[in-house]
């Protein structure tokens, strides 16, 4: 029997941090979860929409 994966909501300063390799070891702990399959992320549409505003702001860079 399948186990029910672990779900999590993941915000746009979460993929932030994450980016600039400024994330808490838990967050990337989840994170590298979910990029491998193994965790369930909820993204919200607009998050992409967030990034691509702090990005064109300079706060996004990239290392």
């Amino acid at each position: 029997m399948d186990r029910e994966a672990e779900r999590a909501i993941i915000n746009t300063y979460a993929i932030m941090a994450d980016l600039v390799g400024k994330a808490s070891i838990s967050a990337s702990r989840f994170l590298e979860g979910v990029r491998r399959g193994i965790l369930e992320g909820v993204l919200h549409y607009l998050i992409i929409y967030e990034l691509a505003y702090h990005w064109m702001r300079g706060r996004v860079h990239l290392q």
